[in-house]
């Protein structure tokens, strides 16, 4: 078993009988959240910039404790959301970082490194390689075969993430509706740098 120390939770993670595939019944915090827990219901998450983002592999990232995969889906580059997606980073079966597989060039679905399992942008099973079809059909039926997917929104060209457990309740823009940033501002670089803690944290210094 592997432990997750942050919520004290147990998660089985040998599992003989592909008819079981592991799921975590709660979001695993891979470390302390950064941010107080009503950020979560209340405000999209800035992830990366589109601009720093390879769409043809799959990118680790982690957002208030949370290891995610984000993953762009082929064809998808002209939706409203740019066909980004944002999922938990740990395949149901074994729990292996979806973020060491692939894009599958013949399904255009995220694919495992580990035993080759395949989920598509809302995170459920589609393929699984080691059984029959019609055993492969029951199993992906059953709900501990998906990965959580988060929603997603392509907003001032970067990638924002929904972590709460309701619907979101407002746009990314509208991190700076109200200011002389609406109709202006313009990305024309990026870069990232990692901090032990939440940007609400950080914008708070930086305004101190």
């Amino acid at each position: 078993v592997a432990k997750d120390v942050a919520e004290d939770v147990v998660i089985p993670v040998v599992a003989e009988d592909l008819d079981e595939p592991v799921r975590s019944p709660v979001i695993p915090q891979a470390a302390p959240a950064g941010s107080a827990p009503a950020w979560r219901e209340r405000h999209w998450f800035p992830v990366a910039s589109t601009m720093e983002l390879d769409p043809k592999r799959p990118t680790p990232v982690r957002i208030d404790g949370i290891d995610l995969v984000v993953w762009q889906v082929p064809g998808q580059e002209e939706a409203p959301d740019g066909g980004w997606r944002v999922m938990i980073d740990a395949c149901a079966h074994r729990l292996a970082p979806l973020s060491e597989g692939r894009l599958e060039p013949k399904t255009g679905r995220l694919q495992c490194a580990y035993h080759g399992w395949e989920f598509d942008g809302t995170g459920s099973c589609k393929c699984i390689p080691q059984v029959e079809e019609a055993a492969a059909q029951r199993m992906r039926a059953n709900s501990r075969s998906s990965v959580r997917s988060f929603p997603t929104k392509l907003g001032l060209r970067l990638v924002w993430v929904w972590l709460g457990e309701g619907p979101p309740k407002c746009e990314p823009e509208d991190i700076v509706k109200g200011t002389h940033l609406l109709n202006e501002l313009e990305v024309t670089g990026s870069y990232t740098r990692d901090m032990p803690y939440g940007y609400d944290a950080l914008v708070e210094n930086l305004l101190d």
